[in-house]
């Protein structure tokens, strides 16, 4: 799966000079839990998430204390640029969803933005990737169909089956070539976890 498949777009950013109630108003809008930070031209600046907005603008309650709470004499966090994380890291278009599972996993970012040069065309979240993975073997099964259908020729007539995520493709023909291009077809698919080339007919 390469990042025009699952990713969510068009994508929200928001400016660095907005404010954080502003940004919060935009997150729980669109019901995000980050978004890109980008500039006039449309460059990335960075992303800020849920908890980057929470900085400094939840103060304690003192009726809910037992001790008072002390006077916060420092100014709250109050613009996006204040608050975002400056290096986010960004994939291209043709990034995988390896690609973006890895950087989650390693930088603990839930979102990663989908770039075309420096700008901004998109997003991945945790959740875009778990709704991959989680869709119906039939589904699956039918844009596989689409996807060699549309391609035309011999490989049109292949046997797809899908199990748990899991493509097979039976050949229609012995030609690696229509093969090759089939598994291929197959790999784009939203949920495909893993293609299995079956053999071809004698």
């Amino acid at each position: 799966m390469r990042a025009p498949d699952f990713m969510t777009r068009p994508v929200i950013t928001v400016s660095p000079d907005a404010t954080v109630k502003e940004a919060a108003r935009l997150l729980v809008r669109h019901g995000v839990s980050a978004v890109p930070v980008v500039d006039d031209a449309g460059r990335v600046l960075g992303i800020v998430s849920e908890l980057d907005l929470l900085a400094g603008e939840v103060p304690g309650d003192p009726v809910a204390h037992l001790a008072p709470v002390a006077a916060d004499t420092t100014l709250p966090l109050r613009l996006v640029r204040e608050v975002m994380t400056a290096n986010v890291v960004g994939l291209p278009e043709d990034a995988d969803a390896a690609a973006f599972a890895e950087v989650m996993r390693t930088s603990g970012f839930k979102s990663v933005p989908v770039l075309r040069g420096d700008r901004v065309v998109g997003i991945v979240s945790r959740r875009d990737l778990l709704r991959a993975v989680a869709r119906d073997d039939a589904d699956i099964r039918d844009d596989v169909l689409t996807r060699i259908r549309a391609y035309g020729g011999d490989i049109a007539d292949c046997g797809v089956h899908v199990d748990n995520g899991i493509v097979s493709i039976q050949p229609a023909s012995s030609d690696p070539a229509d093969a090759k291009i089939a598994v291929l077809l197959a790999r784009g698919v939203p949920g495909a976890v893993r293609v299995v080339l079956l053999s071809a007919p004698s």
